[in-house]
């Protein structure tokens, strides 16, 4: 497992609106995992699989934010 966070912004690097309390999903593409990170008000996330803090398997995935 490996720590993947990150910051969701809009192309002048600021916050997208709205999605506070919705999660970034990362779908492994060759695998069966899927991670989540919910994503904070000003756009911070921090992944996980099984349970907060473990981080993410190696991997190819394709990267999503459901809509809310």
């Amino acid at each position: 497992m490996y720590p993947v966070s990150g910051k969701i912004v809009d192309a002048g690097g600021q916050p997208v609106a709205g999605l506070e309390g919705s999660e970034i999903v990362f779908s492994q593409i060759d695998g069966n995992y899927s991670s989540v990170g919910p994503i904070a008000a000003d756009g911070p996330f921090t992944m996980f699989t099984n349970r907060p803090g473990d981080g993410v398997p190696p991997g190819d995935y394709t990267v999503y934010i459901p809509q809310i």
